[in-house]
């Protein structure tokens, strides 16, 4: 995540030690902890690419887990899967976002299974 030993710190005193503590960790959680680490006496910043890359692994995360899925080092490794996996989640949350315009055939006394099928192909 490209931390550095005081940010490493700042965030175990926030109760982020390892990768199993996501699971308290979501965007809301993540944002107040990196405020929260600002506010120290000294102020320990955590650069936007730490602060994206903890976001991305928090959703990651929750979704491995959501999905039945293991967590692992090399799952949660940012380089080789986590760049991939934030690309397609964005593509998932933007068609989540855009609304269906395509509407499926209902069958009706006007349109019978023949002529449903039919309309369905196309």
């Amino acid at each position: 995540m490209d931390l550095s030993g005081d940010q490493r710190t700042a965030l175990s005193g926030e109760g982020l030690t390892n990768v199993n503590d996501f699971q308290y960790f979501k965007r809301d959680e993540l944002l107040v902890a990196f405020k929260n680490c600002r506010s120290l006496d000294p102020p320990v910043p955590l650069s936007a690419k730490s602060s994206t890359r903890l976001l991305v692994a928090s959703i990651a995360w929750h979704y491995y887990t959501n999905t039945g899925r293991g967590v692992t080092p090399t799952n949660m490794h940012f380089q080789n899967i986590l760049r991939a996996f934030n690309i397609e989640w964005k593509a998932i949350a933007s068609m989540a976002e855009k609304e269906n315009e395509l509407k499926l055939p209902v069958l009706s006394k006007t349109l019978p299974p023949l002529k449903w099928s039919e309309s369905f192909k196309q």
